[in-house]
């Protein structure tokens, strides 16, 4: 997965218009954010991209970029 892929699923996770997020985002504070959808980014990675979540390192991101970073190479430019 690219990183405009990935900013399309973060888009349509949270019920935004694809191609609207850049990444610096807080992701928080969109108004599609919630727990479930935290449970379906965690399955989306473990699914699509064969990388395990770290609740703690989930909790310490704070924008969209930050989620990118995290999932490291399994994220190309």
């Amino acid at each position: 997965m690219n990183r405009a892929e990935f900013l399309n699923f973060f888009a349509e996770l949270i019920e935004a218009e694809p191609d609207t997020l850049t990444g610096a985002e807080s992701f928080r504070e969109l108004s599609g954010w919630s727990s479930l959808v935290a449970i379906e980014f965690i399955a989306m990675a473990d699914e699509q991209l064969d990388f395990v979540v770290s609740p703690t390192r989930l909790a310490e991101s704070r924008t969209i970029d930050d989620l990118i970073a995290m999932l490291g190479d399994h994220i190309s430019d």
